[in-house]
């Protein structure tokens, strides 16, 4: 069967059912190029939303969450773009990364202190020192790199230790028991000898403290065999 190329308008010949149904150019070079006029698949096509180029994205990122970028320089283009926000406790607005914020966040907050605001409503206390934001762990962080010796033996280590002087569960408040005060460098071995010292010792008080009071030997035995 003869048939026209739709490029080079020549005609050739083509033989087989299959071919004769699908056959359009007479030659691989005809064939890439008009394979590049049309726009493959148009209908999956987007935008990109930093460059404004069309472009085809990959299987994956049809079905799944796609950015809107069409390369991976636009992608860093637009998380490192500066996002204007608005506060949600106090209404101001303010710009950041957009990569500093997660789409999943519900709340966006200017500062540490309207996010405390928000979160405690009217116990919130400005003055007042936080351990559970990290500041005992920052405490403890930097005596362990001002540290240059063991307390207990006296050698340089690479990794220190942090140690209670004074247990912590023995006072009322937590400022109290991470103050810098109550706090040495150990290494790895001298901490674990404090700590066996002292759990030998509460064993043999305990031990001392039960064989005199027979009523809680007992509710340890019955506790002790129980299922």
């Amino acid at each position: 069967m003869i048939k026209k190329c739709q490029v080079c308008g020549m005609e050739f010949n083509v033989r087989g059912r299959k071919r004769e149904k699908t056959a359009k150019f007479c030659s691989h070079k005809c064939c890439s190029i008009g394979q590049k006029r049309g726009e493959r698949k148009p209908e999956l096509r987007k935008i990109c939303v930093v460059c404004g180029k069309r472009y085809l994205p990959y299987y994956a990122q049809r079905n799944k969450y796609n950015s809107g970028c069409c390369s991976a320089e636009c992608r860093h283009k637009q998380i490192n773009s500066d996002t204007k926000y608005k506060c949600d406790y106090c209404g101001k607005s303010f710009t950041r990364k957009k990569f500093r914020f997660k789409n999943k966040y519900k709340h966006f907050y200017c500062s540490t202190t309207c996010r405390n605001k928000a979160n405690r409503g009217e116990n919130y206390d400005p003055n007042r020192i936080d351990y559970r934001d990290g500041q005992s762990n920052r405490l403890i962080k930097k005596l362990k790199d001002e540290a240059k010796n063991c307390e207990d033996c006296k050698k340089s280590f690479e990794k220190y230790e942090a140690h209670h002087i004074i247990p912590p569960w023995l006072f009322d408040s937590r400022e109290e028991a991470h103050k810098k005060s109550n706090l040495i460098v150990l290494c790895k071995k001298c901490h674990r000898k404090r700590h066996t010292k002292t759990m030998k010792f509460f064993f043999d008080k305990f031990r001392e403290f039960c064989k005199n009071n027979p009523e809680l030997k007992n509710d340890i035995i019955r506790n002790w065999n129980k299922d």
